[in-house]
């Protein structure tokens, strides 16, 4: 136990121990009443570099369905720091007998069109592939050697 702001205790806490993983449920408020009240979630999210497990919580009056997990899954985008989460998904999939699905999404060509303003990718300064379709296969490649 404890007086004193939580925010401040848990960030205190953590730091302590950087390598814990800080695991935390959300009232799930929005809008007036999010800004009202704030959010003690966000702000631990925000202001310490520990790995974080944010459950959803269930509102007053809600039933709370009879949830069985199966699976974890886990976006990832093949930098370092999105790899820290890792060894926390593996210990609790371990732990809780989960499966774990790594996914890693890459643009379409519209997608791909609508952020660069280019549809092709000859004669783009800068860009080695005669295609996006060339440029999307060399990013699959590389994801799916990533994911193994």
């Amino acid at each position: 136990t404890f007086e004193g702001n939580v925010i401040s205790h848990i960030i205190e806490e953590a730091e302590k121990s950087p390598a814990a993983l800080i695991a935390m449920s959300t009232h799930g408020r929005s809008g007036v009443t999010r800004w009202l009240m704030g959010s003690v979630t966000e702000n631990v999210l925000h202001h310490t570099k520990n790995s974080m497990l944010i459950v959803r919580g269930h509102g007053k009056g809600d039933l709370e369905p009879d949830t069985e997990l199966e699976t974890i899954i886990v976006p990832v985008d093949g930098s370092k720091l999105g790899d820290q989460v890792l060894p926390h998904v593996a210990a609790l999939a371990s732990a809780l007998d989960l499966k774990v699905t790594l996914l890693r999404a890459t643009a379409t060509v519209e997608e791909f069109g609508a952020v660069t303003g280019y549809e092709r990718l000859e004669g783009s300064e800068g860009l080695h592939f005669q295609s996006f379709e060339d440029m999307a296969k060399e990013i699959s490649s590389k994801a799916i050697d990533y994911l193994n």
